[in-house]
């Protein structure tokens, strides 16, 4: 049996390199209707910021909330933080 301790595969990598033209292109952002919340985390070292950043103010349908004090692995943190991230979902779906 294969234990996995990464959430990455291969085949996650490839889908992510070859989405980046669209998903960095202003034009195409702006056609996107369905709603899409981003949350992120306030420390994250994993994923980039400004890329975060340019995604949200580029795509109208995107709203973004920040997570104060959480790292990249918001569902591993206190429950305090899992808290506020389920929050965030259920508030977007409902």
């Amino acid at each position: 049996p294969c234990y996995q301790t990464t959430p990455q595969t291969v085949r996650w990598v490839q889908q992510s390199i070859s989405l980046r033209a669209k998903l960095t292109n202003p034009r195409f952002l702006k056609k996107i209707q369905t709603p899409i919340l981003m949350i992120r985390a306030e420390q994250d070292s994993v994923v980039s910021m400004d890329a975060q950043n340019a995604f949200a103010n580029n795509c109208p349908a995107c709203r973004m909330v920040i997570l104060p004090k959480t790292t990249h692995a918001m569902l591993c943190g206190t429950q305090e933080v899992i808290t506020a991230h389920i929050q965030q979902v259920l508030q977007h779906f409902h």
